[in-house]
């Protein structure tokens, strides 16, 4: 009888470890922050710095003054999801109801927003607010010191994020000196760096390859400034490789988006003939174009 009596006391008191030690688990795992809420967070880190280092090459010849679609200045809160600009709040959800009411209309979604060649023209590109670009890049640098914890935390590449830092100090060496075309690009050389980060935290190969599109023709623009079009050439040829290669990922597409695509490709071909040309006014005009088209793709 004291034997089972025992044995009871004993199968009570496992019972009472065992709910214990869920507890402790559950409140544990509880506490934990979610892996999609993280990967959430990445995702708009790094969407932060392709607005913010494209509006500050865009700014250093004054192209945000004459682009349609001007990229605001934005900052970023590392301990969330959410974005302020000049326009208010951004968060993926707004993004999705963007899109959602967007895509209502074809004939919206086609729209093109042109940008007449006398706006190019008049525009002065060597009349530069440095203090202005001083502040963003000061901004830029305070947000990259908390992105870069995230990013280690992804286990994203020690090289690849020692590389933006590095960069970024010689963007701040370059602002100083006022030296608009290594400025610009420092500036290219960081946005170099996006579609390497989002290869190793996303798992959305035709955003990467869009990323990558954008890259090859931000760092041909950046070399505007100095005239080399030969490098210029060989950067919008990588960027038109690239692009033939998503287009042909992509076979699925709707009509709507398939037309954005077929846009943009014939855009870049433009933007391909006036490198040729050697026509910097024209080029920054569809350099412009180019862009904005590109940012209305999504998947």
């Amino acid at each position: 009888m004291k034997d089972k009596k025992w044995l009871k006391y004993l199968i009570i008191a496992f019972g009472v470890i065992a709910i214990i030690t869920i507890g402790i688990i559950l409140t544990i795992n509880a506490n934990k922050p979610k892996v999609s809420d993280f990967n959430e967070k990445i995702k708009h880190e790094l969407e932060y710095l392709d607005t913010r280092t494209l509006y500050m090459i865009n700014d250093l010849n004054n192209l945000n003054d004459v682009n349609s679609l001007k990229v605001e200045k934005m900052s970023v809160d590392s301990s969330s999801s959410n974005y302020e600009s000049g326009g208010g709040s951004y968060s993926s959800s707004d993004e999705s109801q963007t899109s959602s009411q967007s895509s209502t209309s074809e004939s919206e979604e086609s729209k093109s927003y042109e940008i007449q060649d006398n706006s190019i023209m008049v525009i002065n590109k060597d009349q530069i607010d440095w203090a202005s670009i001083n502040t963003q890049a000061e901004d830029l640098y305070d947000s990259w010191v908390n992105i870069t914890i995230d990013l280690n935390s992804a286990s994203v590449s020690n090289e690849n994020i020692l590389a933006f830092s590095d960069n970024l100090n010689n963007l701040l060496v370059c602002i100083n000196n006022q030296d608009k075309a290594n400025s610009i690009i420092c500036l290219a050389n960081l946005y170099s760096l996006i579609p390497k980060y989002m290869s190793e935290t996303s798992l959305d190969q035709n955003a990467i390859s869009l990323e990558n599109v954008k890259s090859n023709i931000i760092s041909a623009y950046s070399l505007v400034t100095s005239g080399n079009w030969d490098e210029i050439n060989t950067f919008l040829t990588k960027a038109e490789a690239e692009y033939d290669t998503l287009m042909n990922s992509t076979y699925n597409l709707n009509e709507v988006k398939r037309a954005k695509f077929n846009r943009c490709y014939v855009l870049l071909k433009e933007l391909i003939k006036t490198s040729n040309a050697k026509d910097e006014n024209l080029f920054y005009l569809k350099y412009i174009n180019l862009m904005n088209e590109i940012d209305k793709i999504s998947f």
